[in-house]
């Protein structure tokens, strides 16, 4: 089996052995589910997983930094609309990964070590960034093609606070209160 959903099946618990069996698992959807626990091993043995939707899970940030330590093929998470309130770059380690989705969590920043951890990111969608968006805000980010900082409270948008930005060729500033673009 390659893909999986398991969306809506009322799914609290994910224990080391849930997915044993499914080795060749690339596309994983567990969204629309109450999960209160992760064991850190879970998502270990799925090496082929590119695409894992974790949406609506009530995910919160101690269970999302201990169960995705590591997944050297990720390419896309989606972990929109839980309890995100920050992502532990420390535990981070996806190579491979290119879309990243946080849309509607209550995360206040990323550190600006995220890169080091995803190098390949070209799609960022939805990371909260309020009042000011800094000329140095998106250094170090050459293959990012798309961002999304939508739905914020950004008032002002610095001069170049994009340049670091070379690949970017969506962006998307919609529902913030801007009243001034340098």
């Amino acid at each position: 089996i390659q893909v999986l959903d398991l969306s809506n099946t009322n799914i609290s618990n994910l224990p080391e052995d849930f997915f044993w069996g499914f080795y060749s698992l690339q596309i994983l959807n567990l969204s629309g589910n109450q999960i209160q626990n992760i064991h850190p091993n879970t998502f270990a043995r799925l090496q082929y997983l590119t695409f894992l939707d974790l949406t609506k899970t009530s995910l919160s940030t101690e269970i999302l930094a201990t169960s995705m330590s590591s997944n050297q093929s990720l390419e896309e998470l989606n972990v929109e609309n839980n309890a995100i309130l920050n992502i532990d770059t420390s535990r981070l380690n996806y190579p491979s990964l290119e879309v990243l989705n946080v849309r509607f969590n209550s995360i206040w920043r990323l550190k600006s070590d995220l890169l080091n951890h995803v190098p390949n990111l070209k799609s960022l969608n939805n990371i909260p960034y309020f009042g000011v968006v800094s000329n140095d805000m998106f250094q170090g980010f050459p293959n990012l093609t798309h961002l999304s900082i939508s739905h914020n409270e950004i008032r002002v948008i610095e001069a170049n606070s994009f340049t670091g930005l070379p690949s970017l060729t969506t962006l998307d500033i919609s529902n913030n209160r801007l009243r001034f673009i340098n």
